[in-house]
């Protein structure tokens, strides 16, 4: 499937959260720096424990499945992901610091803000994904609309339920 959107900031929602946000500090990168950056695991035991404590704040219970470590600009980002209760996915980047960076979090239908259902009402569709992304105290939400005939739409929705930015997929 190839997503027909115009902002590399919103992520295909159909591939594992860690290689979004991989893929999203990547872009950042390219675009900032000719610098190269890698990745590479590691264990939670393995971070600096400042980055320790963050990933087990914010952890919500769940189970970290993975922690990556990459450069940017010869900075440290550790990409964790965590599995969340109900089958829902959590996605956690982190400086070396310790400084949360972004979360993005896999939300059931029930915890959608009424706003940002609201905002997508009228579209073509049902709501089959919604995730929040909150980085720097900006909160916003992508939300995969799936269509029986047709491709998926994906809206990216702010806190106060403003459509900033809509695509769609091909079932292909």
């Amino acid at each position: 499937m190839n997503p027909k959107t115009t902002n590399p900031n919103i992520p295909n929602m159909k591939n594992k959260y860690t290689h979004h946000a991989i893929s999203l500090l990547a872009i950042l990168a390219t675009a900032s720096s000719a610098q190269a950056w890698e990745k590479r695991e590691i264990a939670l035991t393995k971070c600096p424990p400042a980055v320790q404590k963050t990933l087990q704040e914010y952890r919500q219970g769940g189970t970290l499945e993975e922690i990556e470590l990459t450069r940017i600009q010869d900075q440290a980002v550790y990409v964790a992901e965590i599995d969340l209760p109900q089958d829902r996915d959590l996605t956690v980047i982190v400086d070396e610091a310790g400084k949360l960076i972004e979360t993005q979090e896999e939300l059931l239908i029930h915890e959608v803000p009424a706003s940002i259902a609201d905002a997508v009402k009228h579209m073509p569709g049902q709501i089959d994904e919604v995730t929040r992304y909150i980085k720097d105290d900006e909160i916003r939400f992508r939300i995969e609309l799936d269509q029986v005939q047709g491709p998926d739409h994906h809206v990216l929705v702010t806190s106060d339920g403003k459509v900033i930015e809509e695509s769609t997929e091909s079932d292909d």
